[in-house]
């Protein structure tokens, strides 16, 4: 942690105690390590949870716009969709086929009198296959007479293959055709469908299948509804564990209140304010980054006053005692207290164990005081002149170290307010003190 090099305090400090945020802070620096973290842990989930909020502000009202501009677009998305559009060569493929179909009995009969001629049985009309096998039976005959003779009925055998695979593969397409007739309806009706679609939205099949995969991108990335949803849950998530560390953050700002309290009640006490008042009272706020804890600091002076925020019920002597009793209670405590007229107002008693306090804490950490009163200030153990000089019009202020004792002696004649010899004993009185 950084060292916190000097404090300041003044009756003037009276309004700091108005400031809610200043309060909570003098709580939360008496805190523990881990307390802090946790108050550290809280803003930053605060802080995320405030800008995922303002996001999902922002996607709602972008899809409130989007949602107009989009309604056409969806709707040509969904008839592309139910179009079931998977082939680029469809419409080429159910017009050859429709053709096919619509001249089914024309192509069924040349391929039957194609089979006749390759495959027929009859003595009178002889087919192509038998042909060719009585050709080879013939070309056997020689075949042992020269090899020639032997590649030509090769060929005739690869040639007497191929015709049968032809035959074989005739079939199988006379037996397609012969089931296809029945499904000319509803070829010619998708048909019908795919080509008023092209004509609908101008664009070809190729076309309207790469403008559905688009607009299916297009949804895809600029799905709000489920962006929405997730940043909802994120923040539901960051709300939770925000609930479980307010408490926590609470019970142990609570804990270091009563401790904070106790000690600045004890030191009043000393500084003669017996009947006065201090307490710090909690209610509850609307959760922020700072917790959900409202503090108030309260004092009343004497036992029928109620008690009544600071500013509005402090008289400056009380101030001066309340500012060093809660700074000296403070753990977080400076190398150096800086008090300005810290003792306006105070005499007698109360004085005396301002003073008192004042040289209790001055043996852990260096106090400078500004003052008018000639015992406190015999009571230090360095002492500055601050003068002030006009000059051409410009006002001037120097600091000076006091070395001698006449010259401390000088300074406290002339705070106590004269010359005489009273005075000058009185003052030589309290610097004795201070060195006895």
């Amino acid at each position: 942690m950084d060292v916190f090099l000097i404090d300041f305090a003044g009756q003037s400090d009276t309004f700091m105690f108005d400031s809610l945020d200043k309060r909570r802070l003098i709580i939360d620096d008496l805190c523990s390590q881990e307390s802090r973290e946790t108050s550290e842990t809280i803003k930053n989930i605060w802080g995320e949870t405030k800008v995922l909020k303002s996001l999902m502000d922002e996607k709602i009202e972008t899809s409130r716009n989007q949602a107009e501009k989009n309604l056409a677009i969806k709707q040509m998305l969904k008839i592309l969709e139910e179009a079931d559009l998977n082939s680029s060569e469809e419409i080429l493929e159910l017009e050859s086929l429709e053709n096919k179909l619509v001249n089914n009995l024309e192509i069924n009969n040349s391929i039957k009198s194609s089979l006749e001629n390759l495959n027929k049985f009859s003595h009178d009309e002889p087919s192509v296959t038998s042909l060719i096998n009585q050709s080879i039976k013939i070309l056997n005959k020689t075949a042992d007479f020269d090899l020639k003779i032997q590649n030509f009925r090769e060929k005739l055998l690869n040639i007497h293959a191929d015709v049968e695979d032809l035959i074989f593969d005739l079939n199988s397409y006379l037996q397609d055709i012969e089931n296809y007739e029945s499904n000319l309806p509803e070829i010619q009706k998708r048909l019908f469908f795919l080509k008023n679609l092209e004509r609908t939205f101008a664009l070809d099949l190729p076309q309207l299948i790469g403008k559905r995969d688009q607009l299916k991108t297009y949804f895809q990335q600029n799905d709000q509804g489920n962006e929405i949803g997730r940043i909802q849950s994120q923040i539901e998530n960051l709300q939770s564990n925000l609930k479980s560390l307010f408490v926590i953050q609470s019970t142990e700002r609570k804990k270091i209140a009563k401790q904070l309290q106790n000690s600045v009640m004890s030191i009043l006490i000393n500084l003669g304010l017996e009947n006065a008042n201090f307490s710090i009272q909690f209610s509850a706020c609307k959760p922020s980054g700072d917790g959900i804890d409202d503090i108030n600091f309260l004092f009343s002076a004497n036992p029928d006053q109620k008690l009544a925020p600071l500013s509005n019920v402090i008289s400056g002597g009380e101030m001066s005692r309340f500012l060093l009793a809660i700074k000296s209670s403070i753990s977080k405590k400076p190398n150096t207290f800086f008090l300005d007229e810290i003792d306006s107002g105070l005499s007698g008693k109360s004085l005396f164990s301002l003073v008192e306090l004042i040289k209790a804490i001055s043996k852990n950490q260096q106090v400078l005081c500004i003052t008018h009163q000639p015992f406190l200030a015999a009571k230090g153990l360095a002492h500055f002149k601050v003068n002030k000089n006009v000059i051409n019009g410009i006002t001037y202020t120097s600091i000076t170290k006091l070395t001698s004792k006449s010259q401390r002696k000088n300074e406290l004649i002339e705070l106590i307010g004269g010359g005489s010899c009273e005075v000058n004993e009185y003052a030589s009185r309290l610097l004795d003190r201070q060195t006895a």
